[in-house]
């Protein structure tokens, strides 16, 4: 029977402290301590983040001992450009921002005698200093690239994280993950800071995205933050593209041929996972320097084999002399569409609508035809007001509803069932 679920979550955080609310971002953060070549703090020095991913720069002013903060940056690899009157402009090159890290990036000035601008190429690596729990961030492009499975789900980037096991069964359109103990119904699935975990059940194999909408992910596994309230084994914070003032678009064909993940089996039928998915992803201006959207497409479509010993395919054919064996057929449109807007420098609004809906036969070993079939996903949607206004004062207010689920219907060559 086909279940709708009950929306989730209405978030309503306004935090003053900001080492507080940089772990309820999805974004990131970069903060730190401008000063002279003598040690002393320097106020009213501009600070600007700017990077070709992202569609608008990211501005903030020094306080009176130097301090600022960049917050609720977009994963990106961002150029930061400190500038004053007196002094030369400072310029960091490739400070690479990921979904939810905080970085302290101290910046020394020196006094200018002609006009001249400080560039740095490479420096120490920048490290998460705020946080106490346990993450790793995979790209968005790594995710994409490697391929880790046969299935080719968007969830497959949490291979990556430490302590992961994982169950490769072909039967399913998602590997099974565990972490730590924790069974995947403990998971918690943010995209862009919105709950897209099914309440049916959090699995992510509930929920889907085109693999070219990931710009950045945070698997969190522990020491887990307000954020994720209902995770207990690990924390998925996915953050997607955006568009930008520039059109752009990309395409990928993904093919896994049956001979690549098919067993041997004489006189019977093998498992295996076969898939075709076309993709394409664009991005680009509504209105230049103030309204963007982003757009991803994915068809998925092939079969999973059923496993069966010669001895049983003897037995199916002796209680139905018309069975010919047969395979499991998957199909699903997947479909992702953003737009986000800079109300002002202070405010920027997002939104997003997902629907992910795959339908495949439910069918059992020993079952002799496609009496029924299974579906899994459904709709998400999200809208998000983040506001930055002061170096102290940040807040955010947002609404996620899916009815992410699972669900069985017969199909309409359905038989009586007679159990052997």
């Amino acid at each position: 029977m086909r279940r709708f679920l009950t929306a989730r979550t209405l978030a309503l955080v306004l935090l003053v402290m900001p080492r507080l609310l940089f772990a309820q971002t999805a974004g990131g953060s970069l903060r730190g301590y401008i000063k002279d070549e003598q040690g002393g703090a320097l106020p009213g020095v501009t600070v600007t983040a700017t990077s070709p991913s992202v569609a608008t720069p990211s501005k903030a002013v020094t306080d009176n001992e130097g301090l600022y903060r960049l917050i609720n940056l977009p994963p990106g690899v961002y150029a930061v450009t400190a500038e004053i009157d007196g002094f030369a402009t400072f310029v960091r090159q490739n400070v690479v921002v990921g979904a939810g890290l905080n970085l302290d990036v101290d910046i020394v000035m020196k006094v200018r005698s002609v006009a001249e601008t400080i560039t740095v190429v490479a420096d120490t690596p920048l490290l998460e200093t705020s946080k106490a729990g346990q993450a790793v961030n995979v790209s968005g492009e790594l995710a994409q690239t490697v391929p880790l499975a046969a299935r080719r789900h968007w969830s497959e980037f949490l291979r990556f994280t430490p302590g992961a096991v994982v169950n490769d069964g072909t039967q399913n359109q998602a590997a099974t993950f565990y972490f730590h103990g924790a069974g995947f119904n403990s998971y918690e699935t943010t995209i862009d800071g919105a709950d897209m975990s099914s309440a049916q059940n959090p699995w992510p194999g509930y929920s889907d995205l085109p693999a070219g909408t990931i710009s950045d992910i945070q698997v969190g596994t522990s020491g887990l933050d307000a954020a994720t309230p209902l995770g207990f084994g690990e924390a998925s914070n996915v953050v997607t593209k955006s568009g930008t003032d520039a059109l752009r678009g990309e395409g990928t064909f993904a093919f896994t041929p049956r001979a690549w993940t098919g067993t041997n089996t004489p006189g019977g039928t093998s498992q295996f996972a076969t898939l075709i998915q076309p993709e394409i992803a664009v991005g680009g201006p509504l209105q230049t320097q103030r309204l963007w959207f982003f757009g991803s497409f994915r068809y998925r479509s092939g079969m999973f084999g059923i496993g069966r010993p010669a001895a049983q395919v003897t037995a199916m054919e002796a209680i139905d002399p018309t069975f010919q064996p047969f395979d499991k057929n998957i199909q699903g449109p997947i479909s992702f569409f953003k737009v986000t807007s800079q109300l002002n420098s202070a405010h920027r609004l997002e939104t997003f609508v997902n629907r992910d809906t795959t339908t495949y036969d439910a069918i059992g070993s020993f079952d002799t035809g496609r009496f029924e079939q299974e579906w899994i996903g459904g709709w998400g949607a999200s809208a998000r007001l983040s506001s930055v206004w002061t170096n102290w004062l940040a807040g955010q207010i947002g609404f996620s509803w899916n009815n992410k689920s699972f669900g069985r219907s017969l199909t309409s060559t359905a038989q009586p069932s007679l159990d052997v």
